[in-house]
């Protein structure tokens, strides 16, 4: 299995998953609204955390972002790379019509945080996150205060965040 049919969003009252041993690379996001989940367990498959540092491209590579201010016009049109007929179609030369601040699409990154979000699922006593490709601690699963289960043994995780001395 690696990925959840659509249908199992219809079973929202659903208290215990058990998911190992199959092939998820993510925990599946329709999960993070089963407010009712009680455990979980994805022992034994692909699953992967990233540092949400490395997810904000958008201030650590502003660089990489096109801007107005970069464009000019040439003065002579046989300068150009484009054909005239390039040059006057409205995708090329509507570049006055772009906003000031851009966008990842526009920059050519698609940006997706496809961290899953524990905070939610307020009723979680336990979860096997074992045996998977996890590097980072999901940090949002420092705010389950009734969490009494949790196993992440056999990862690539390094340290634990300060959070979760508090836990």
């Amino acid at each position: 299995l690696t990925d959840l049919p659509s249908e199992i969003s219809q079973l929202c009252n659903l208290k215990d998953v058990n998911l190992s041993e199959n092939c998820l690379k993510a925990i599946p996001q329709v999960l993070q609204n089963f407010t009712s989940l009680v455990t979980m367990n994805f022992a034994n498959n692909l699953i992967s955390v990233s540092d949400h540092k490395s997810l904000n491209l958008e201030e650590d590579f502003e660089f990489l972002k096109p801007r107005l201010e970069n464009k000019f016009e040439l003065s002579n049109a046989e300068d150009s790379i484009y054909s005239e007929e390039e040059l006057n179609e409205p995708s090329v030369s509507s570049c006055s019509k772009l906003p000031n601040k851009s966008n990842s699409v526009d920059s050519g990154i698609l940006l997706m945080d496809n961290s899953f979000d524990f905070s939610n699922l307020v009723n979680l006593t336990s979860i096997n996150l074992s045996h998977n490709e996890i590097q980072f601690f999901p940090e949002s699963l420092s705010v389950l205060i009734n969490l009494q289960s949790l196993n992440i043994s056999h990862n690539y995780m390094a340290c634990l965040p300060p959070t979760l001395k508090s836990v």
